[in-house]
């Protein structure tokens, strides 16, 4: 965690903004990933222009993390909106039945292109 401020710290303090503009992955895509809510919270409060740029859905769901999945899905669920008609066909596609049915739970809509399986398989 004490990284995590370290670095934040530097590039909010970064004279050149253009300096990260080509990393594509931000420090949340990082924390949802390995599951830290902690530091999640921390870049909330701390770098909220990163937001927009971030996929951390998508990357909660690559490190396999159903608790964090849940957490975004309880506390900030408006930043699914613009990937939630994909999130259930990227959840099966990584294996990661139990974050398939958690969506469906959360009435997070499938893609039309899904297919008829997939209502099956959470319904489970």
């Amino acid at each position: 965690m004490e990284m995590l401020k370290f670095f934040t710290d530097k590039q909010n303090n970064c004279v050149n903004r253009y300096k990260f503009k080509d990393i594509k992955v931000t420090a949340f895509d990082s924390a949802v990933f390995i599951g830290r809510k902690d530091m999640f919270e921390y870049l909330w409060k701390e770098r909220p222009q990163d937001v927009e740029t971030s996929r951390m859905f998508e990357f909660a769901i690559k490190g396999k993390q159903t608790a964090m999945v849940e957490y975004l899905l309880r506390e900030h669920r408006s930043l699914s909106i613009k990937v939630q008609d994909k999130l259930i066909g990227f959840a099966s596609s990584v294996d990661c039945g139990e974050i398939v049915k958690l969506l469906y739970h959360h009435n997070i809509a499938m893609s039309p292109n899904s297919y008829p399986i997939m209502k099956y398989f959470a319904s489970y």
